[in-house]
């Protein structure tokens, strides 16, 4: 079975857990499992290899489980996993697809969007659907 696992964090400004949150974030990690338990020891893998081979995690001491999703047979017409919606405008952030994999079998396809813009230009993404 696939699993998807949607996970959040934080990092504190310094060392005092009272001191203001300067990030958050979240993000998923996929495994094929057997059960949910094999799942969870291989997300727990999987971060402790971003933490360790990325600065992504610099800082952050707790990573939290949101939901876990066990996928047996994928639908046909595919599903969508997660959906998050936030107030206001897009805030910087750092977005990193596929950050330590090392494999061939896995791909990541970059289409525009918020992306890095060289000073002067402006993003002209195209959005993937419009509805009217």
């Amino acid at each position: 079975m696939l699993y998807l696992g949607h996970f959040s964090f934080v990092h504190f400004e310094n060392d005092d857990k009272d001191a203001s949150v300067s990030e958050h974030g979240d993000f998923t990690c996929l495994a094929e499992a057997d059960d949910l338990d094999t799942a969870l020891d291989k997300f727990a893998d999987l971060i402790d290899q971003l933490r360790d081979q990325t600065d992504a995690f610099a800082g952050v001491r707790e990573v939290f489980l949101e939901d876990c999703t066990e996928v047996a047979v994928m639908p046909e017409a595919g599903l969508i996993a997660h959906l998050e919606s936030q107030e206001g405008e897009p805030a910087p952030a750092v977005t990193m697809s596929l950050p330590v994999t090392a494999s061939d079998d896995c791909q990541a396809y970059g289409f525009g969007g918020l992306g890095e813009e060289e000073e002067g230009e402006t993003d002209d993404a195209e959005p993937f659907m419009r509805f009217t």
